[in-house]
């Protein structure tokens, strides 16, 4: 109820004030924590002015980020590390249904979810299938014990810069798990679908 009465205020605060550098500069400050819709919602009420401002201009950045990211795109490519500390990018991994993975060891969620991927992992043919880890994690050390100790067996991706990692900028990440599905052409398909809904997907794209 609180979160609801501090939007509403502030919604009405950007109304009265749509059209002034300082209602952008307010929108940016919560632009990676509200939905895609909400953003977009929050950007129309601002005047030109305000839009050519350089945070109108980053709020747009922001959302034309977000519908790059909707199913039927190619997946924006980025390039990190494995745990082998070889360097590999995202479009180097050809021909493949992919899921990405956004995860960190320390996030409970994330470790619930990995008996779920491990099932997935092996029902499926590797020729067709592939899962890609990519952490949040900045202690490598802790990260490879978890991976080793669950044996998982799928490839991960780190360059322990956290929330700054490239590839989780890139994807406009707001939480984890965060789950997107690409097909072999790599286009997305499928942006953090419940489980029921990746496996009714996969189910479809693949032969068990």
């Amino acid at each position: 109820q609180f979160m609801k009465r501090a939007q509403e205020a502030e919604m009405n605060l950007l109304k009265a004030n749509n059209n002034t550098f300082v209602a952008a500069y307010v929108i940016t400050q919560s632009m990676q924590q509200v939905s895609p819709e909400f953003l977009k919602e929050r950007y129309n009420l601002l005047g030109d002015e305000a839009k050519a401002s350089a945070s109108g201009m980053a709020i747009a950045d922001m959302i034309a980020r977000y519908e790059m990211l909707e199913p039927g795109h190619v997946a924006p490519n980025f390039i990190t590390q494995t745990v082998e500390g070889d360097t590999i990018s995202l479009h180097g991994i050809k021909g493949k249904v992919k899921i990405l993975d956004f995860w960190a060891s320390w996030c409970p969620p994330c470790r619930r979810q990995t008996p779920y991927l491990k099932q997935l992992f092996e029902r499926y043919d590797k020729r067709q299938f592939s899962i890609v880890g990519i952490s949040f994690d900045t202690n490598r050390e802790e990260w490879k014990e978890y991976i080793q100790k669950n044996q998982i067996k799928w490839a991960q991706l780190i360059d322990q810069k956290g929330w700054e990692s490239t590839a989780i900028l890139t994807y406009a990440i707001q939480g984890i798990p965060h789950l997107i599905l690409l097909g072999p052409d790599g286009k997305i398909i499928a942006n953090n679908p419940s489980e029921k809904q990746l496996s009714n997907i996969l189910s479809n794209q693949l032969k068990q």
